[in-house]
């Protein structure tokens, strides 16, 4: 009976001895699982200082890395201060905005100054906006002496501060979304790394034109809206840049304005020995995804890394001394952008951008060219609007207060299914034939919040969403 109570024992040692031995050969062949723990880290980072702001020491990030110093002085009514702060999220956790805080002005300085904080395209910063892990949001900070004041003095070292609070975000809240990824103008390219093999939706808005001042109602050409579904593959990366609109004029700044962000046309505005005359805006960016980094204009028009293009708007234009001269900018977008408008002389109308070659001018202009909205004539002391950034950019006329043209839109890449565009009051796309490449529609609904098949007021946008 012993014996056999051995032999049992001695098998089940032996079957034992094999399955250990087994469960350690496939560990050995799987190797071992290793458990990468999540990481915070959302921090300021990156100060650039508006080209145009009057001289100051340059901001300081303190050591916590969520608080911005400066100090500032500002002379007379016009001056300003503005620089932009990144604030990084470089951790593995999404992150949510608690709480900022900045300098509460008070006394003469309320009364004088205009301190704002707001994200860089001038959407407002608001506790509970999310940043995701990878990410970056651009801030802008500015304080301006008001310009319309009677009388005024200067104000001397201002000290100011700027703070943010992030915390961890909850998951299981209504405001995330895995799907969705969302990119807001900053005056630089974006990197969209793709987290999983699927079909992506998406969905560009090209910024408007300058308007060259609201108590005229002038406005700059809106952006228009491009959109189409494209399959990607898990870690490849691909490119956004998200266009800024053009600048409207203003009697501080000086006499040439710089084009919107991504090929926006600069402007030159007219002046006389005593007073303002003439009065341009210069041109909205386009904001356009692609497989390769860079701006649109650095690319090529045969390219196929071109993925998707939404037009910006041209800038307006007003003749102070006649103003009955005045003239909105041609909207962006669709296969062919607006034209300009202009006063009685067909001659001077500025052409939008089309799909395969540049815009006309008009009277003294410049043509739009591949990704880039024309300018006035810089090879005379001709002034004039900035047309805007496309796949080819708006066309630009020379004084006498003729706007400028859009820029066109682009959904022509062979891997875009379901695509189409919408641009503002523009002309829609008839030929059959190519309706797959060119498919444009006209809208006369307008938002400055991203919204499909709308055009676009103020700053472009970008919107990738997983839909398989």
């Amino acid at each position: 009976m012993r014996r056999k109570y051995k032999l049992i024992i001695a098998v089940l040692i032996l079957f034992l001895s094999i399955g250990f031995a087994y469960l350690t050969a496939n560990l050995d062949i799987t190797g071992t699982i290793a458990f990468r723990e999540n990481t915070w880290d959302v921090h300021l980072d990156n100060i650039v200082v508006e080209e145009d702001s009057t001289d100051a020491p340059i901001p300081t990030i303190n050591n916590s890395k969520d608080t911005v110093t400066f100090t500032v002085s500002l002379t007379r009514p016009g001056d300003y201060y503005e620089f932009y702060v990144d604030v990084v999220n470089a951790g593995t956790m999404d992150a949510t905005l608690d709480s900022t805080m900045k300098t509460t002005l008070t006394g003469n300085y309320l009364t004088n100054l205009n301190y704002d904080v707001t994200y860089f395209s001038d959407r407002a910063i608001t506790n509970g906006d999310l940043l995701r892990a990878g990410t970056k949001e651009r801030i802008k900070v500015r304080v301006e002496y008001k310009y319309d004041l009677d009388s005024y003095t200067q104000l001397s070292d201002l000290n100011l501060f700027f703070k943010v609070n992030y915390v961890k975000t909850d998951t299981h809240s209504s405001t995330y979304n895995s799907k969705v990824w969302n990119f807001d103008s900053k005056g630089e390219e974006d990197t969209f790394t793709v987290p999983k093999t699927g079909t992506y939706k998406l969905e560009v808005w090209g910024a408007q034109g300058g308007t060259v001042e609201n108590t005229y109602g002038i406005i700059g050409g809106y952006g228009g809206y491009s959109t189409g579904t494209i399959n990607l593959t898990k870690d490849n990366n691909i490119y956004i840049n998200v266009g800024t609109p053009g600048i409207f004029f203003d009697r501080t700044r000086a006499m040439v304005m710089k084009g919107g962000y991504n090929g926006g046309g600069p402007s030159k505005n007219g002046k006389t020995t005593s007073s303002l005359n003439e009065s341009f805006a210069s041109g909205g960016g386009a904001t356009h995804i692609a497989t390769s980094s860079g701006l649109l204009s650095n690319k090529s028009s045969s390219a196929s890394d071109v993925i998707i293009v939404a037009g910006g708007g041209g800038g307006s234009a007003i003749d102070y001394s006649v103003l009955s001269l005045k003239n909105n900018g041609g909207s962006g977008g669709g296969y062919i952008g607006c034209p300009g408008e202009r006063n009685g002389n067909n001659e001077a109308l500025a052409y939008g951008g089309r799909q395969s070659y540049y815009a006309n001018a008009g009277y003294e202009g410049n043509s739009g060219l591949f990704g880039q909205g024309g300018t006035y004539d810089t090879g005379t002391t001709q002034k004039g609007p900035g047309g805007g950034g496309g796949f080819y950019g708006g066309g630009t006329s020379g004084g006498y207060a003729h706007s400028a043209g859009g820029g066109s839109g682009y959904i022509g890449n062979t891997n875009l299914s379901n695509k189409i565009m919408y641009c503002y009051n523009c002309q829609e796309s008839t030929e059959e034939a190519n309706e797959t490449h060119i498919k444009t529609r006209s809208t006369t609904n307008v938002s400055e919040t991203p919204t499909s098949n709308y055009a676009k007021s103020g700053h472009g946008y970008a919107r990738i969403t997983l839909i398989d």
